[in-house]
């Protein structure tokens, strides 16, 4: 919004220093016409396709027609004219911005033209066109104000009585919008003097209108199967308060105007004059009518603005008769206070009704090159479905590439966009572990081949992805340990792309090498560093200080809940990969407990990984065969969760604990343990869930077992379990969980970070 209001500030800066409405500042008056169109001409031509509400709609349209043959013209809903126009702008370039660039030429070097050639006062008519909206109504009502654009070069054939021509500019101006036809009814005041019958009968028109509107819109109707298409469509509705609005501004105007040329009648001289007053009073009346009948029915907002356009003549056509330049001034200060109310209340209000708040700009070359880096895309797990959430929702506006540094299966098992490109730099041998026991040596061998291939072949694969990434280039890392591998060679080839890194992790997961290169890359190389919890937002801004912006977003809910659980099922689930981080063992010993005082109920885990040999030998032996399950990883979670009845994780850390999130949100009861990141912005302990409070949280993180921890874990089951009200409380109480982390409220944070790349790539 502060763009507008500088406009704004601008325009009348340029009024007070340049004086160009007077006769001897002829050179002036056009220093401040062009300064003045640079200025909008801008802003308009190189606005984002957000800015506006239709400007997307024409974006695509441009796209489509991009692709066609001439000869199919006709299979758009699109008038010739503008349709040739897309086409042809196509063959000069395929971003479309150049079709907002060229239009918010014409528009605007047209009006400002009609306002230097025209107006009485250029100053007055340029705040007019600004202040009563026109400006940001051209933004979306592209192909109309093209021809709106086009009638008002035809004005000078009204004035010159070459009433033919006019006629052949209106049906030119209909290739573009086919309500430019009734651009034509601007020549009434040619055959017919504007007295005081005929401006009885506009007042007249205007009340029958107001009362009548809808019904004089049902007969049109009937004889046009143009205007019949709009009846049963949001167009056969209106937007009273802002129609209304509308009309008391033209009505009032038109009022105070009357009243003016009848003080100062005595001025009309010459025929010139009096031709321009009878033309002045007939549009204004027509334009009075119309915005009347928009009360009613919002279609005819389709034809008033080839009338109302001209109240940006009219006001300084009847204010500059008076002969007190006091009265002048105030008349000038009232109207334009008023008028700037008007469009400060709109943009505070009502910025929906225009859509060009908030404004930002377009990156010239389209799409950005967004690269998306995580260690294994296609495993199963929290990390690498945000990187998919991300990716599918970035790929909609910008070139997306998915680098995986292993390939672990055929296929991710999240899904992607077909437009996304994915590339997997090794092949991981570490699936192989999953099923194998560490007594047995091939297991140690694979470990060593997986080590050896971190080291030494993946910087040879990194650094090849390197050489065809660009400075302009947007990279966004998953993980700190990813980012940390892709920088220490781009320190190396000194190359500078827009690096996002989010990590889920806590900074106690790194090494010492790691949070070494933490310090002294990141401060270097990275733009955004993103966590999921503000206990790593502390955390890492203790190492890293002020030097990087840092954000918290918590990880997008990749599900839509049904909140839904079922006690009466007596069973425990946990979701997580087999590894040793989510405290399988933990809950499978703790779960120990639960089986001897409740023989009935049951676990159940979710998984895949390198873990399973291990879990289900401790399974077997506490006995637990028919008690404890370990189910593959399923993507259809909601269902899983819906049909539990109490959800566990035993954690030893979580930077982002996805599966915890999607179980309260689902209003399934939850108990979790107090790791070392994060737990208590998902549950709020007897409000929505339970926290176990760890004997030692350092201790538990590092991989060791405390049998306290065990049977504490236990008793908090145990608890839910024999407090069904309980559980009800915890599942109503956990909405506000799901509201937080909804995907469209995390998705518009990512967006916004995305915006200031774009931004910053702009100011560059």
């Amino acid at each position: 919004m502060l763009i507008y209001f500088i406009i704004l500030l601008i325009i009348v800066l340029l009024g007070l220093i340049l004086k160009p409405n007077f006769a001897s500042n002829n050179t002036n008056k056009k220093i401040f016409i062009i300064i003045t169109f640079i200025l909008l001409f801008c802003v308009s031509g190189f606005r984002n396709k957000n800015v506006g509400v239709d400007t997307l709609q024409y974006y695509n349209a441009f796209k489509r027609i991009s692709l066609i043959d001439i000869s199919n013209f006709n299979v758009f809903r699109y008038e010739y004219g503008f349709t040739f126009l897309c086409w042809i702008l196509s063959k000069i370039s395929n971003n479309p911005q150049i079709l907002l660039i060229v239009t918010s030429f014409f528009i605007n070097y047209s009006i400002l033209r009609f306002i230097y050639k025209h107006s009485n006062n250029v100053f007055i008519s340029v705040l007019i066109y600004v202040l009563l909206n026109f400006y940001f109504s051209y933004m979306n009502i592209m192909r109309q104000a093209i021809a709106i654009s086009i009638v008002l070069w035809g004005y000078d054939f009204i004035i010159e009585n070459k009433n033919i021509k006019f006629v052949l500019t209106c049906l030119f101006a209909s290739l573009f919008h086919e309500s430019a036809l009734l651009a034509i009814l601007l020549l009434i005041p040619n055959y017919f003097r504007f007295n005081k019958k005929m401006l009885f009968c506009v007042f007249v028109f205007v009340i029958v209108a107001f009362f009548y509107g809808e019904k004089f819109f049902i007969f049109l109707s009937n004889y046009s199967p143009r205007l019949l298409e709009y009846t049963n469509s949001k167009y056969n509705v209106s937007n009273y308060f802002g129609a209304l609005l509308d009309a008391l501004v033209y009505v009032l105007t038109y009022i105070i105007g009357l009243l003016t040329i009848k003080k100062n009648s005595n001025q009309l001289s010459n025929i010139k004059a009096i031709k321009e007053k009878n033309m002045m009073l007939g549009i204004l009346g027509m334009a009075c009518i119309f915005q009347s009948l928009v009360i009613k029915v919002s279609i005819f907002n389709r034809f008033s603005p080839y009338f109302t356009i001209f109240i940006i003549l009219w006001i300084p056509h009847t204010i500059e008769k008076i002969t007190n330049k006091k009265r002048k001034t105030l008349y000038y200060l009232t109207l334009l206070f008023i008028f700037f109310l008007y469009w400060l209340i709109i943009m505070l209000f009502r910025p929906q009704w225009y859509g060009v708040v908030p404004y930002s700009l377009f990156i010239w070359g389209g799409n950005m090159n967004i690269y998306l880096i995580d260690e294994g895309i296609d495993r199963i797990g929290g990390v690498e479905r945000i990187v998919s959430i991300l990716a599918n929702d970035f790929a909609n506006e910008n070139k997306v590439k998915v680098i995986s540094e292993f390939k672990n299966r055929k296929k991710p098992f999240y899904e992607y966009n077909s437009k996304i490109e994915i590339e997997y730099l090794i092949k991981n041998v570490d699936t192989k572990l999953n099923k194998i026991s560490k007594k047995n040596i091939i297991f140690y061998f694979i470990k060593l081949i997986e080590k050896c291939t971190k080291k030494f072949v993946l910087p040879f694969k990194i650094l090849k992805t390197i050489k065809t990434i660009k400075n302009d280039d947007v990279m966004i890392f998953a993980r700190v340990s990813v980012a940390l591998d892709f920088i220490s060679i781009l320190n190396y080839k000194k190359i500078h792309p827009i690096i996002v890194v989010r990590d889920a992790a806590i900074i106690e997961c790194l090494n010492k090498k790691q949070k070494t290169k933490l310090k002294n890359f990141f401060p270097k190389y990275v733009n955004y560093f993103i966590v999921s919890s503000e206990e790593s937002k502390k955390k890492y801004q203790k190492v890293l200080g002020n030097k990087i912006i840092i954000e918290k977003i918590y990880n997008p809910l990749g599900i839509n809940p049904i909140k839904k659980y079922n006690y009466n099922a007596k069973k425990i689930i946990s979701i997580g990969r087999l590894h040793p981080q989510k405290g399988f063992d933990t809950l499978i010993r703790a779960f120990n407990y639960v089986a001897k005082k409740h023989s009935d109920w049951i676990l159940e885990i979710y998984g895949n990984g390198r873990e399973e040999f291990k879990l289900k030998k401790l399974i077997k032996e506490n006995r637990l065969e028919n008690k404890v399950k370990i189910i593959n990883s399923t993507k259809d979670v909601v269902k899983v969760l819906n049909n539990s009845s109490i959800f566990v994780m035993a954690s030893r850390y979580e930077g982002y604990a996805n599966a915890l999130v999607e179980a309260v949100s689902c209003g399934v009861p939850s108990v979790t343990f107090n790791w070392l990141s994060g737990a208590e912005e998902i549950i709020s302990h007897q409000q929505n869930g339970l926290i176990v409070k760890l004997y030692d949280r350092n201790t538990y993180f590092r991989g060791d077992s405390n049998k306290r921890d065990e049977k504490n874990l236990a008793d908090s089951i145990n608890y839910l379990i024999e407090n069904p009200q309980k559980c009800n409380h915890f599942s109503n109480e956990s909405i506000n969980v799901y509201k937080s982390r909804e995907i469209n409220n995390i998705l518009e944070k990512w967006k916004k970070i995305i915006n200031e790349v774009k931004e910053n790539l702009t100011n560059e």
